[in-house]
């Protein structure tokens, strides 16, 4: 909802031309799976890296991209964003 409320101002203002938007998290969240809730620690918990936990959402948008639309199956960790968004 909110993500679209950002979007739509984005159009209204005419800034999507010039707007690169990321939407990504830092890590996944166990709702149950493997017995856990929340975030697997050590002290706590399995801390095993499973999917749940690793395998989450990075969603670019670039007005200029080359092929809009593509799905991209590479590893990505967070600091791989910081020269990306620099250098755009």
């Amino acid at each position: 909802r909110w993500l679209g409320h950002l979007l739509d101002k984005l159009e209204a203002l005419d800034l999507m031309d010039e707007t690169m938007i990321i939407l990504t998290t830092d890590h996944g969240f166990m709702l149950g799976e493997h017995d856990t809730i929340g975030k697997p620690w050590a002290a706590i918990s399995d801390s095993n890296m499973y999917q749940e936990i690793c395998h989450i959402p990075l969603v670019i948008y670039h007005p200029s991209a080359p092929e809009p639309g593509q799905r991209v199956d590479h590893l990505v960790q967070l600091v791989d964003l910081y020269p990306t968004i620099l250098e755009a």
